[in-house]
């Protein structure tokens, strides 16, 4: 029930962004689109076909995905893929070649969010057929896969997952409302027990969720609250609002540049830079109204509709889950 409901609000959320009800909020942003210069804002798709679903493996094309969500990198540049529809964890490599990752003596269902860790172990939150788990696995490992269950409220999947490469940390957020203290969970991917990561909620109204969580180098983190307000919370765990004069709606994924100066949003209306420093806005790519096809493209002739990010070492492709396919966007 918990999975028909995640994947009913997103696919109507994704109804609405195709009619283009919301699509003034962020089109009419101060950001300004920068001219693409050679293969620069190319959106291009590394696997599988628009609006066409399954769960074969294959090269390219020949793949087919449910319901891709959750993606992260390995340190090789490998894409792993959480399909929460699809019931499995995918693997691509750079050529474009798709398998489904076995995990021994676990049964996969409905995995969303995913990290990979520096030694290759892969991470993914699921909704799990009783109650949320956060599982932690090593491809090729002697040991067995670590399951933990969800340590708050079994009521509320986990909304984000980022891994802090830096300390070898998992940091996780859920559903539950914000409250008087409110906690972020965090563990090591070797380990079974969950930490608490208390924040003060100074600044941050009683209430709010958080949803997807992403770190940096400086050890800043940045979360999405209620879909559509930015947060930073700092080393020293204070919570302030970003970009606040930017009115965003229906944000699904964040990815910040090594030291957070940059930080990449997906959201139904595109794909956006929001440069810290600057505090400008521009529109990388975005959902073609004329052509809603999945088509690729030079910016916003592309049709877009990303769900999640994944920033690449060297910083200058960011790859990221669409409606049916795994897509590539050329910063520089």
């Amino acid at each position: 029930m918990k999975l028909f409901i995640k994947l009913s609000a997103i696919c109507l959320l994704f109804l609405l962004a195709i009619a283009g009800c919301k699509r003034a909020r962020l089109d009419d942003l101060q950001g300004k689109r920068t001219e693409a210069t050679g293969d620069q804002y190319q959106v291009t798709t590394l696997a599988g076909v628009s609006y066409q679903e399954g769960t074969n493996d294959g090269t390219g094309s020949e793949a087919r995905f449910t319901n891709p969500y959750g993606i992260a990198l390995d340190t090789a540049g490998n894409i792993y893929i959480a399909d929460i529809n699809g019931n499995n964890i995918r693997k691509i490599t750079n050529d474009s070649v798709v398998t489904t990752v076995p995990i021994p003596g676990v049964t996969v269902f409905g995995p969303d969010e995913i990290a990979v860790s520096t030694n290759g172990t892969i991470n993914f939150t699921q909704v799990g057929e009783f109650s949320p788990t956060l599982i932690s696995y090593r491809p090729g490992s002697a040991a067995a896969a670590i399951v933990r269950a969800n340590p708050g409220n079994e009521d509320y999947q986990f909304s984000g997952m980022a891994y802090d490469a830096y300390y070898d940390k998992l940091y996780l957020t859920n559903h539950a409302a914000v409250t008087l203290d409110f906690q972020i969970y965090s563990v090591q991917p070797h380990k079974k027990n969950f930490d608490l990561y208390l924040l003060r909620v100074d600044s941050v109204g009683l209430g709010y969720q958080f949803a997807d969580i992403a770190t940096c180098r400086t050890g800043d983190k940045f979360v999405v609250s209620n879909g559509n307000q930015l947060y930073k919370i700092s080393p020293e765990k204070i919570v302030s609002r970003i970009g606040a004069q930017f009115s965003f709606s229906n944000v699904t994924g964040l990815a910040p540049t090594r030291y957070g100066k940059i930080l990449y949003i997906a959201s139904f209306e595109g794909i956006f830079r929001f440069n810290l420093v600057n505090q400008t806005l521009d529109k990388l790519a975005g959902p073609n109204q004329a052509f809603p096809d999945g088509r690729d493209g030079v910016g916003l002739d592309a049709d877009v509709r990303p769900y999640k990010l994944a920033l690449s070492k060297d910083e200058k492709t960011l790859y990221f889950t669409d409606v049916t396919t795994i897509r590539k966007l050329v910063l520089e």
